[in-house]
């Protein structure tokens, strides 16, 4: 021990004395930053060189504090009785990132047992700030001038992305295999200008650790957003929005091999189909799919011992590009899995789609943590004793119920919560069973909309009636049709009997308001700003966006709709509603009350759709003028067609907007107010004769290809839409095969799986199948065989329509038998608008851990997680792995997916 830390123990033992029955002090944090976990030297455990300690950034006050892992309890200042506080580097406010790692060269069988290295860096900064680990009044360390660590010299003017501390690998004592160097460790360091700087350090004789080469710079091609290493320290992993490899075309994560000289360490792409934000490392064993309980990992009988599969692979996990994913996106959004081995995602285990859909995450995360099983169990019982490295497993503790594991991660994400991932399962296990109870995947409601007639009045020439529908849609029930007299008695209509009628599926049904409508308005085009013109041959062309002058007299366009685009379902044959403003005066007609001239709205046919051009980028839409027709009369047998007057002002193009849009399907249209447009259904007089609508992933693609064996020219969208850079092959696409081989992978892309279940029905648990006359054998009778893994569709039912029979008057026909109107299968046209409506639930409630009751998280979100394992340490070998996570609103979390929500503990 040196002459310094005797004093300052002394100071510290005088502190102490007087004093004990102070408060304890609050920890000071304001707007906290990065945390990580590390093993050192401080005045609260003095003689203990490797006590592990938790660092956070406190970015507010321009230090780091440090808190005990073991008890949640700050390590003090000498002198005054507060929380440690290690001031950052003058000109390095605000601290936000801190990296540590062990040097391996301790007394223990791990390699620990000496202090570790721990860097903080500060945003927009070049420089790392070493910590002084080893040094009772633990600081961070005034460098010599010029200052090693200041990466600015190798990259003037590149600031830190993202920093992470690595262990140092050397040759083994057999070829081709290496090990831990001991006494050394690295820090690698993400630059801006797409570089990455790596730093080695090694222990002096003095105990100390000091930069021990100089900082070496490597040109990555990209910018690294966040690093992970593999749990074998050879491989390198960085997120990137960017090309991994420029001119590959490769998305997703680049992985370095470690092994190799530094600065020239060997890239390669690893495919994600879209850019990574986040990036974390593990080997975990998965569990098999198709086996006879796919809770677990292997063939078991429910209530046997808990077994594992022989494989425990390296994953990457790799959140995705919220600006480059989506539903309708080359990928969904969420945490992708990749297999280095293969070189990209892991295959979908179902054999269904052409990758593992990603773990859907309902808010972005801003950092990601991996703990994997502790060193010790949390008993000495044999029951337990697969809880452990030894073992494999470690528990998990959602709100449906504890489950073993071989690898977890935490996700602190923007909603305020931290979403844990069972990454066995890939998926954040829920709070609820998906099958079971009244928070199941389900369908609820379900309404029938017939819009009034209006009519002309037999007795008042001129004047018009408004009768109600005779028609009515709803869905036709199987398991009644075989059983009623009249088909129409088995057409579901209403909240009690529709849910019935719909077949859904566990993991691909979101929760959605789902509507069928005729002649209905295409999802998100109606009441659009729009504006008309004259293509080059003469037809009236209608596109929907907004012209602003400029004030060089030149027209900029906003709010332009991608009408050309398969999305949106714009099909030949579809309506075109256009209300012209009053500015274009020769489309005015007279208003038969007032006499004066008012603006009214028109409708005709689309003939064709039409690929970008200048004049309307988003694509637009030839109309049929010989069938514009005025809508002011309600009878549409009476109305008038647009004047040859009104047809030449359309097609003039307006300095700015000056009309508005609806766009509707030419029959029956389908969607979800959050899905969107999903198709067009067909109307079954006989549901036995016919197949039902469906939105299922393997009949739109099928299996092995998937959706890659579809090919649409316009999807992704080009660069340049039209000109003379325009794709030739999108600007062709305007025929019905292309458009409908479009149309087919934007669909196929809306059907692919939400969530990978573990859960199955169970005799042990639902009771006998052969017997069960209710629940889960029951809810699921059409898929229960093939669960967890049973597929699509997200939404499947038979459509129908009934018709009410009426007398010579116009009057409906009641039954004397029943009582009740006499009813067909529909024969007359349908009417525009009529609808049907019904709601489905996801069943998804996704387990979280965050703040406790009363904290003051509702404004907060989480900043920075880092995994501990306590289980080594003399009596907290119960307390199993942690993750210590800082949140915005000044506190810190201790919490534990393993156990219960309100075991979490806020540090503040």
């Amino acid at each position: 021990m040196t002459a310094r830390n005797a004093l300052l123990l002394l100071a510290l033992a005088a502190s102490a004395g007087c004093g004990s029955s102070a408060a304890k002090p609050d920890l000071g944090l304001v707007s906290p930053g990065g945390v990580a976990v590390f093993r050192g030297l401080t005045t609260k455990n003095a003689l203990d060189p490797a006590h592990p300690y938790v660092a956070v950034a406190n970015s507010g006050r321009d230090e780091i504090i440090f808190i005990d892992t073991l008890d949640d309890e700050p390590v003090l200042a000498p002198v005054v009785v507060r929380p440690l506080a290690a001031p950052t580097l003058p000109g390095e406010p605000h601290p936000t990132m801190l990296a540590s790692v062990g040097l391996h060269d301790g007394q223990n069988a791990d390699g620990t047992g000496l202090p570790d290295l721990l860097v903080v860096v500060s945003p927009g900064s070049s420089r790392l700030q070493l910590v002084a680990t080893w040094d009772l009044a633990t600081h961070v360390v005034q460098p010599p001038e010029p200052d090693p660590l200041d990466l600015g010299a190798l990259a003037p003017g590149a600031q830190v992305l993202a920093v992470i501390a690595v262990p140092v690998l050397e040759p083994g004592a057999t070829a081709g295999t290496w090990q831990v160097a001991r006494g050394k460790a690295r820090v690698v360091a993400s630059l801006a200008g797409g570089r990455l700087a790596v730093v080695d350090f090694a222990r002096q004789a003095d105990g100390s650790i000091a930069p021990s080469a100089v900082p070496v710079l490597q040109d990555l091609g990209f910018e690294a957003l966040s690093l992970a290493e593999s749990p074998d320290h050879d491989r390198l992993y960085a997120a990137t929005v960017e090309e991994v490899i420029p001119g590959s075309g490769v998305y997703g994560v680049g992985e370095l091999d470690t092994t190799g000289a530094v600065g020239a360490w060997t890239l390669r792409a690893l495919d994600a189909r879209v850019g990574t934000t986040l990036v974390a490392a593990a080997k975990v064993t998965e569990r098999f799919v198709g086996v006879q309980d796919g809770d677990t990992f292997c063939v078991r009988q429910p209530g046997e011992p808990f077994c594992k599969a022989p494989n425990e692979d390296l994953r990457v996990y790799a959140f995705l590009d919220p600006a480059a994913c989506g539903r309708s996106a080359r990928m969904p959004c969420g945490l992708a899995v990749i297999d280095p081995a293969g070189g990209g995602l892991l295959a979908d285990p179902t054999g269904e789609m052409p990758y593992l859909p990603p773990m859907a995450v309902p808010s972005i995360p801003v950092a990601i943590a991996i703990a994997g099983p502790t060193a010790l169990p949390p008993t000495n019982e044999p029951s337990d004793a697969q809880l452990s490295v030894a073992g494999g497993y470690m528990l998990l503790a959602p709100g449906s119920g504890q489950v073993k594991t071989t690898g977890v991660a935490v996700l602190a994400s923007g909603d305020g919560r931290v979403y844990m991932v069972d990454l066995a399962r890939w998926h954040i296990p829920l709070n609820a069973s998906i099958l079971r109870t009244s928070t199941r995947a389900s369908v609820t409601g379900g309404t029938v909309f017939s819009p009034s007639l209006v009519v002309p009045d037999p007795e008042n020439p001129g004047q018009y009636l408004v009768k109600p529908s005779r028609l009515r849609l709803g869905l036709w029930d199987l398991v009644q049709w075989p059983k009623v007299t009249r088909p129409t008695a088995a057409l579901a209509s209403n909240a009690t009997n529709m849910p019935s009628t719909v077949r859904i599926t566990p993991g691909y049904t979101a929760t959605d308001t789902w509507t069928v409508m005729y002649q209905g308005p295409l999802p998100g085009l109606s009441a659009r700003a729009g504006q008309t013109g004259a293509t080059a041959d003469g037809r009236l062309w209608l596109a929907v966006q907004t012209p602003l002058p400029r004030s060089d007299g030149s027209t900029q366009l906003v709010d332009v709709a991608r009408l050309f685009d398969p999305s949106l379902a714009v099909h030949v044959g579809d309506i075109a509603q256009l209300a012209p403003a009053s500015t274009v005066t020769a489309c005015l007609t007279t208003d038969p009350d007032t006499e004066g001239l008012s603006t009214t709205s028109y409708e005709t046919r689309i003939t064709a759709i039409l690929p970008p051009s200048a004049a309307y980028p988003g694509g637009a839409v030839a109309l049929d003028e010989a069938q514009l027709i005025d809508l002011r009369n309600p009878v549409a047998s009476e109305r008038l067609p647009a004047t040859p007057e009104c047809i030449a002002a359309l097609k003039q193009v307006a300095p700015a907007g000056n009309m508005l849009v609806t766009l509707r399907a030419a029959g029956l249209v389908a969607g979800g107010a959050s899905m969107g447009y999903v198709g067009r259904p067909q109307l079954e007089a006989d549901p036995t004769a016919a197949e039902p609508f469906a939105l299922t992933y393997s009949a739109l693609a099928p299996p092995p290809l998937g959706e890659d064996g579809i090919s649409c020219p316009i999807l992704p969208w080009p660069a340049e839409a039209y000109g003379p850079n325009a794709p030739a092959a999108f600007t062709a696409c305007v025929d019905e095969a292309c458009r409908s081989g479009c149309e087919r992978l934007v669909l196929a892309r809306k059907a692919r799986r939400l969530y990978y279940l573990s859960d199955r029905c169970l005799d042990t648990v639902d009771g006998p199948k052969a017997t069960a006359t209710k629940g889960c054998w029951v809810d699921w009778a059409a898929i229960a065989d093939a669960l967890p893994d049973a597929s699509g569709p997200i939404v499947s039912f038979h459509l129908g329509c009934a018709q009410t029979q009426v007398d010579g008057k116009g009057d409906p026909i009641i039954d004397p038998r029943t009582k009740t109107v006499v009813e067909d299968v529909c024969t007359a046209e349908l009417e525009r608008d009529m609808s049907l409506t019904f709601i489905t639930q996801s069943g998804i409630t996704y387990a979280y851990r965050g703040p406790t009751s009363g904290s003051n998280a509702a404004a907060s979100f989480p900043v920075a997680a880092a995994p501990f394992d306590r289980s080594p340490y003399p009596g907290k070998q119960a307390d199993g792995y942690r993750f210590f996570v800082t949140y915005s609103e000044n506190f810190l979390i201790d919490l534990s997916p393993g156990t219960a929500y309100s075991t979490s503990k806020v540090i503040r």
